[in-house]
């Protein structure tokens, strides 16, 4: 892999007293023809949020509604929420599961509206949840509110036309989530999750109108049974499904990719990976690094946001930042724009390390 250095315009968003962040990166938050992306922002302790939107050509915020329906709830579970959002750009509604309901809120005045509630009052939606490639489907998982006491996860796609559920799945004694459209809609990429140095399967796809599932890739084994490698945070685009191999494993670091079914398996580049995403046709990959485990890096909080375009054969430090890996909304997690020459990723702010800021990156 060829190192190359390329000339990158920079947007920071920030907002002064606030946690500001976005989606889960396997969800894009971008507007049409890219003029626009949302993002969040929080109090410390989320006691209250907001939804924005910002202009990379006005190079400001364009929009900003307070969430008051998620006000009141745990830190944790308001933010898990917020990182469930999936976005129609055509309609200018973002989902965002409140609980066991889904509720369309509005990016032009900010109105909620419940568009679908789940079968049972103690499970609640999350996933995070998943946009088809054509925009007709979305993907969301019901999951018990205490998973100690029931392991049962069910899988719902609803056709955003009218929000009525065109089909389930239901999955029994394992945690399946990250749920993700392959571009045969039919087929949807899931992780088994878990502690991930007990986990031998965990990219597999799920035919949601069939019920057919397939493990994509299982996990080297030494002749005594013993767990070589442990790999997660896929994401699929194109004909590819990516995924990295964790530095916690026996064999080295690495981003993996293989075919959408799990065919060509490969190790496409070796280094520290924690998380891995693709652009449209999944040829670019964005990752960021950790320092625990067998990684080389060991500065605690310092995290290499790097870009591979697997065509041309080139690897890039894009930036090296600093955020806290305790909470989901503060992982950096890169994300690529449709043709990978834009990254969108979470650091900490300039003014605090306790907070975190919104970084664009636009190649020149």
């Amino acid at each position: 892999m060829q190192i190359v250095s390329s000339k990158w315009d920079e947007q920071r968003v920030r907002i002064p007293g606030r946690m500001t962040f976005l989606p889960y990166y396997t969800a894009s938050p971008w507007g049409e023809n890219e003029a626009y992306f949302f993002f969040f922002s929080a109090l410390p302790d989320f006691s209250r949020s907001w939804i924005h939107t910002w202009s990379p050509a006005e190079r400001r915020m364009t929009a900003e509604f307070e969430l008051r329906e998620w006000n009141g709830l745990p830190l944790r579970l308001h933010s898990e929420l917020l990182l469930s959002s999936v976005f129609l750009p055509e309609r200018r509604l973002v989902l965002i599961p409140l609980l066991e309901k889904l509720c369309a809120v509005s990016l032009d005045d900010g109105s909620v509206t419940e568009v679908w509630r789940g079968s049972d009052a103690a499970m609640r939606l999350g996933g995070p949840g998943n946009l088809s490639r054509d925009g007709k489907l979305v993907a969301y998982a019901e999951y018990p509110q205490d998973f100690s006491v029931s392991r049962q996860v069910s899988l719902t796609i609803l056709d955003t036309s009218d929000f009525r559920p065109a089909g389930t799945q239901v999955f029994h004694d394992f945690l399946a989530n990250h749920f993700q459209f392959m571009d045969d809609s039919d087929w949807l990429l899931y992780a088994h999750e878990g502690s991930t140095e007990t986990i031998p399967d965990r990219v597999n796809r799920i035919n949601w109108r069939t019920g057919e599932r397939q493990l994509l890739h299982r996990h080297e084994t030494a002749p005594d049974g013993t767990l070589l490698e442990c790999i997660g945070h896929e994401m699929t685009r194109g004909e590819t499904v990516c995924a990295v191999r964790y530095p916690v494993s026996v064999l080295p670091g690495a981003l993996v990719t293989m075919r959408t079914d799990g065919g060509a398996y490969t190790i496409l580049d070796c280094d520290d990976y924690w998380h891995s995403s693709c652009n449209a046709d999944g040829t670019v990959f964005a990752m960021d690094t950790l320092w625990w485990g067998n990684a080389r890096r060991k500065t605690p909080r310092e995290i290499d946001i790097i870009r591979i375009d697997s065509k041309a054969g080139t690897k890039e430090i894009v930036k090296t930042v600093h955020s806290d890996p305790k909470e989901q909304y503060r992982h950096s997690h890169p994300q690529l724009n449709a043709a990978g020459n834009k990254l969108l990723f979470i650091e900490d702010a300039d003014d605090s390390a306790t907070l975190g800021s919104v970084t664009l990156r636009t190649m020149a």
